[in-house]
């Protein structure tokens, strides 16, 4: 096994050695830095052709198919992420009951070192468990997570082992956002918790219905920086698939020039790299 090991090691530094020796070719250099700026060309490109989308999304027209399938998927997303926050709320407002009541106790548990840092509270057959991956000692976790799992309390007597898909699913976890997040260890930062958590919900809650409302609309706002990266790349490699079109004489004057640019780079400017 060590031999192998020793084998790899070589077989990995030789070829570290030989690919470092081929980019200290003056050819390869000169070829490398022509290709990162020819990258860089079509980055900013993608950067205008989104402003400007952001601008006015008419600028742009785009094939009616892929269109009608990206806001669907996109519908489907935020149905889904609206129907999670509302199944939600039901649970924040248990919780708000839970921590305006002086007569709940919390059941928490702190090790000095290990990731069971949680607080636990139980009512109406339910196991309310806040808990985070946070790692003390001698290497604490940078960035923890702290969530909440609800989870139904003849269920938690069974053995994991044993659950069913059915009786899993009757679990659920629910992250606390990271500028809110606490392990509640009493009932005044409970109150708080919930409190800041059901702000956090509401919000959502309202940015998924206008996302839903928005989708609606005759030209809705659906395409990412990602997609106009796609576009820029094709119009500079004069690939075209024709999914995306300009719409206005400004766009249309932009990508006359970047294509230009592209022919530009790749006859001029690399026939001279190499003629050298």
């Amino acid at each position: 096994m060590n031999n192998l090991n020793l084998i790899s090691i070589s077989s990995f530094r030789q070829l570290f050695n030989s690919f470092e020796s081929f980019i200290k070719v003056p050819v390869v250099e000169k070829l490398l830095i022509f290709f990162l700026i020819y990258i860089i060309v079509i980055y900013l490109y993608a950067w205008r052709y989104y402003r400007i989308y952001k601008h006015d999304s008419n600028s742009f027209l785009f094939n009616a198919i892929i269109k009608k399938k990206q806001i669907a998927v996109l519908k489907k997303e935020a149905a889904t992420k609206l129907n999670m926050v509302n199944n939600f709320i039901p649970y924040l407002s248990t919780l708000n009951e839970i921590f305006n009541s002086n007569e709940i106790k919390i059941k928490t548990t702190d090790n000095w070192y290990l990731n069971d840092q949680t607080s636990e509270i139980i009512i109406d057959n339910l196991n309310f468990k806040f808990y985070t991956d946070a790692m003390k000692g001698p290497r604490p976790t940078l960035n923890p997570t702290y969530r909440l799992q609800i989870t139904p309390i003849d269920k938690i007597k069974k053995e994991t082992s044993n659950f069913s898909k059915t009786e899993n699913e009757l679990i659920r976890t629910y992250i606390i956002p990271n500028k809110i997040a606490l392990i509640p260890k009493n009932l005044n930062e409970g109150r708080g918790l919930v409190e800041n958590w059901y702000n956090e919900i509401l919000l959502h809650k309202n940015k998924y219905n206008n996302r839903l409302k928005t989708l609606s609309e005759s030209s809705p706002n659906i395409w990412k920086f990602l997609d106009f990266l796609y576009f820029s790349l094709i119009t500079q490699t004069t690939v075209g698939y024709g999914d995306i079109l300009p719409n206005c004489t400004h766009v249309r004057t932009i990508v006359m020039f970047q294509v230009a640019i592209g022919y530009i780079m790749l006859i001029v400017v690399l026939n001279i790299i190499l003629s050298n």
